[in-house]
């Protein structure tokens, strides 16, 4: 599967849980073309910086990076300085930990996998547990 399609899929399930939650989601989309000789792909983010933008009635605008866990810190940087008024918007970065269910190969402890965690601007960029959001 190549990056393009990994990233689009790992958009649609972001938006999927969104939608469970109620809220009209618009998703930027990515598009490859074949130029000098190898594969482009175009990033048509918002704002050059987010993926998704959700909005329900009563509640702030979602401006949503989605990304993969160990590329959060990065993305972090990347939509921090854009320039949105956090009384009246959200800005968010999900990170994606896919994989299997499996156990820790030391502890024995079951790992969590197939969930985003959220980090929220308005909270400082730090993850916390009940910000972990699970596919059904």
């Amino acid at each position: 599967m190549s990056s393009d399609a990994e990233g689009n899929e790992t958009q649609r399930k972001a938006a999927r849980i969104l939608r469970a939650q109620g809220y009209l989601v618009q998703i930027s989309h990515r598009t490859s073309h074949f130029r000098d000789g190898h594969w482009q792909s175009d990033h048509n983010d918002f704002f050059h910086a987010f993926d998704c933008i959700a909005t329900k009635e009563g509640s702030p605008v979602r401006w949503v990076q989605v990304t993969t866990m160990s590329n959060t810190s990065a993305r972090i940087k990347k939509v921090d300085p854009i320039p949105i008024d956090l009384r009246y918007a959200s800005v968010e970065v999900w990170g994606w930990k896919g994989g299997q269910r499996r156990k820790h190969k030391i502890t024995g402890e079951m790992l969590d996998r197939q969930y985003f965690q959220v980090y929220y601007k308005s909270k400082g960029w730090k993850p916390f547990p009940e910000d972990k959001l699970y596919l059904n």
